[in-house]
């Protein structure tokens, strides 16, 4: 499996299936994933950036799903990022390869997209620090 097909799975199904996605949940879940090896490493080499674990190579295959037309990025007024949602064909791509996996690493990436999806930006990121130390030395989030 790509990583690019590990990145639709984590969009296109579960939790996140329909949702709009900003780029730090997606960054952080797909860390996650990584860290936690649920599914075959491909590294997207981590390091510590302005909120926790970045990846410029995510954005190359959030281009690259974009292309194929299993993304969409949905632009938000007054802000320089977009969400990212799944379209009908991704969704139907990601079932299509979440058929291939076990059932433990279907279970990860859900419990993954819970963790990431219904935490707080603040939370989100507090959960990080506190689990992944060596990725908050370049962080600028300030709570409060």
């Amino acid at each position: 499996m790509k990583r690019w097909e590990e990145l639709l799975l984590f969009l296109g199904t579960g939790d996140a299936a329909n949702r709009e996605v900003d780029p730090v949940r997606i960054m952080k879940g797909m860390f996650l994933l990584e860290m936690r090896r649920g599914l075959k490493k491909h590294s997207y080499d981590f390091e510590p950036y302005d909120y926790g674990p970045f990846s410029i190579s995510l954005y190359c295959d959030l281009d690259e799903l974009e292309g194929k037309e299993l993304i969409e990025r949905i632009p938000k007024p007054g802000r320089n990022w977009s969400y990212v949602r799944a379209t009908d064909k991704g969704r139907s791509v990601a079932q299509s390869l979440g058929a291939q996996l076990k059932p433990k690493q279907l279970a990860l990436i859900s419990k993954v997209q819970d963790e990431v999806l219904n935490k707080t930006f603040a939370e989100l990121l507090r959960y990080i620090y506190e689990n992944y130390k060596e990725y908050a030395g370049r962080s600028v989030f300030q709570e409060g």
